[in-house]
């Protein structure tokens, strides 16, 4: 009996074993970023960062006031407001086109990339992609994504807001206003 009882035991915790090591994350589960998903136009939370996506445009040029914005492909504008929640912080925003990332430019001053927010102090403004016209083209989809974590995006907490391209147009010329404080 007390050896039947071993073997059994035995048996379970091989099983246990097994069933922690396979339900166990692998590495790249372990440094994936906790997604919050929201629709354009709503009010997204999670981590330390707050955001509403306005809308996205398109253009072959932009021009801020004091810059103007030629490329080989095109720009894809991002309108939103963007706030910390709990510390200042240095959001980073990219974009997924066509199973590519791209990350927003840092041609422009007059944008929102590299400006840091503080808590509950949002700034509206402009974020700014250069994406090859033939990925525009082919794409029905784009995911603009927010992240909190400035050292790597895969360890922080992100805002993904899924925007439909049917509808979008590229425009030839395009006038974007400078980053600014707001209320939400």
């Amino acid at each position: 009996m007390r050896r039947a009882t071993r073997v059994l035991a035995g048996i379970g915790l091989g099983l246990l074993a097994f069933g922690v090591a396979y339900a166990a994350p692998d590495e790249d589960q372990q440094e994936a970023p906790f997604v919050t998903r929201a629709a354009p136009g709503e009010r997204a939370e999670a981590g330390n960062l707050a955001a509403r996506l306005f809308g996205v445009r398109a253009a072959e040029l932009v021009e801020s006031e004091d810059w103007v914005g030629e490329t080989r492909g095109v720009w894809l504008l991002a309108d939103l407001q963007i706030a910390a929640r709990q510390e200042y912080l240095v959001p980073q925003f990219m974009l997924e086109l066509d199973g590519r990332l791209y990350w927003a430019s840092t041609r422009s001053d007059a944008t929102l990339d590299d400006i840091g927010v503080d808590a509950d102090l949002p700034r509206r403004g402009t974020v700014l992609f250069e994406v090859p016209r033939d990925a525009l083209d082919r794409a029905d989809e784009a995911r603009i994504l927010f992240s909190d974590s400035g050292i790597d995006p895969r360890l922080g907490t992100r805002l993904r807001f899924d925007v439909d391209l049917a509808d979008i147009e590229v425009e030839d010329r395009i006038s974007f206003d400078d980053a600014e404080r707001v209320p939400w």
